[in-house]
């Protein structure tokens, strides 16, 4: 599991390193924060207590890409909404690991990111939800444990290939945006073209 996390991990890196537009994504931040995963996952992961820790961490750049611009009150509740219905979906498979072996879960997965997708504009934010929904979300859900009487742990090793997923596929929706406004713009471009030729 730990070769498919680093793998993601590789590939997210080189995606933001080499595809992403520097003025208009954090795109310093984003390579930071995966190198940062990717250093430490190794040393944090081993021993549940330092989880809250890197969780924590994480969360920090969360809040970073999240606070691009200035937003409203329900523009928060939003990202608040997202976070307490991730954490029921894992209280949901902690309860009930067997639905850990659902095989639409890839398809879920890309389903939620385009949710997220269409409801931010920005990159930056889509990707600063995203990385709170698995952050804070986790830290609810272990605040919550004791509580409900659930015995198990989040895996850790498949929630960070989880987000590195996410990471990607959201890069991915934002690069097919990116070729559909340009293609938009050069037919828009060769229609007045036309027109003003005649």
């Amino acid at each position: 599991m730990a070769g498919t996390y680093y793998w993601f991990a590789w590939a997210a890196f080189i995606m933001s390193f080499f595809f992403l537009n520097s003025r208009s994504v954090y795109k310093d931040g984003l390579i930071i924060f995966l190198l940062i995963q990717m250093i430490s996952f190794t040393f944090f992961m081993k021993p549940y207590e330092n989880m809250s820790m890197f969780l924590c961490l994480e969360a920090c750049f969360g809040i970073y890409f999240w606070s691009e611009r200035k937003q409203s009150v329900i523009g928060h509740l939003w990202a608040v909404l997202f976070i307490v219905l991730w954490s029921l979906i894992h209280i949901l498979l902690l309860t009930n690991p067997v639905w850990y072996l659902f095989p639409g879960a890839t398809a879920g997965l890309v389903l939620l990111m385009y949710i997220i997708h269409v409801f931010h504009v920005s990159l930056n934010r889509q990707i600063g939800l995203w990385i709170l929904m698995n952050t804070l979300g986790i830290l609810l859900v272990n605040s919550l444990r004791h509580p409900l009487g659930i015995d198990n742990f989040v895996d850790l090793m498949s929630l960070h290939t989880t987000l590195i997923k996410g990471i990607i596929i959201l890069m991915v929706l934002e690069g097919v945006q990116f070729v559909r406004r340009s293609t938009y713009k050069i037919r828009r471009k060769k229609r007045r073209q036309a027109l003003s030729g005649l």
